[in-house]
């Protein structure tokens, strides 16, 4: 039995109607003629859908398809699963940005010492019942510095805006990825070993001000 067929099975994805309203919905299929949500899972109900294709990894998961689709199938929830399963054969597609957003998550997944509040430039409160999570944005400063995507810039009007509501909130130094781009790209794996982790934060973060 073909390893997609479960998966076919579990997204009831059989109830396609091949109407072909998610390929013409999908911001991907408009720019990459050889990338179709349709075809992909016409494909998989024979059976014929590899998982070393490629446009595997070219879905989005923007759900656009899902919300349009008639048959209400779960398009990007069947690709994250196609990819797990490519995952467990040594396939892991092209990563966007040459790998940065995979290697911080890598770095997240271990005991490593981060300096994540040097960016703040407003009042915040190690005891607040608002706790501020910045996520990978003073990653995300340094590695799209070059087209001024202004990650951090946006972290300080939010606390700016926080503060103009009397709001001091706990920014932590504890922060782990939330693992999205790991989830979605099938890779479980490092995924868990992020939630591991951010427990072990969480855990710690608990000690230090009695609440999460």
């Amino acid at each position: 039995m073909n390893v997609i067929d479960p998966l076919v099975q579990k997204t009831k994805t059989y109830f396609c109607l091949d109407c072909g309203v998610c390929t013409g919905s999908c911001p991907v299929s408009r720019v990459t003629d050889s990338f179709s949500p349709r075809l992909i899972v016409e494909r998989s109900l024979y059976e014929l859908e590899r998982l070393d294709d490629e446009t595997i990894w070219s879905c989005l998961t923007c759900a656009r398809c899902s919300e349009r689709c008639p048959a209400n199938i779960d398009f990007p929830e069947f690709i994250r699963l196609i990819r797990d399963e490519a995952q467990k054969t040594g396939l892991h597609g092209m990563p966007a940005h040459n790998g940065m957003l995979q290697t911080i998550m890598a770095m997240h997944s271990k005991d490593i010492h981060q300096n994540r509040t040097s960016w703040v430039d407003g009042n915040v409160s190690e005891d607040s019942e608002t706790f501020y999570f910045v996520g990978c944005r003073p990653y995300f400063d340094v590695i799209f510095r070059d087209i001024r995507a202004g990650s951090i810039q946006g972290a300080r009007n939010t606390l700016r805006l926080l503060n103009l509501m009397g709001v001091e909130p706990t920014v932590s130094n504890e922060e782990r990825c939330c693992g999205h781009d790991a989830l979605w790209n099938g890779n479980q794996d490092l995924f868990m070993r992020l939630a591991t982790a951010k427990h072990r934060s969480d855990t710690l973060f608990r000690g230090q001000t009695g609440r999460v």
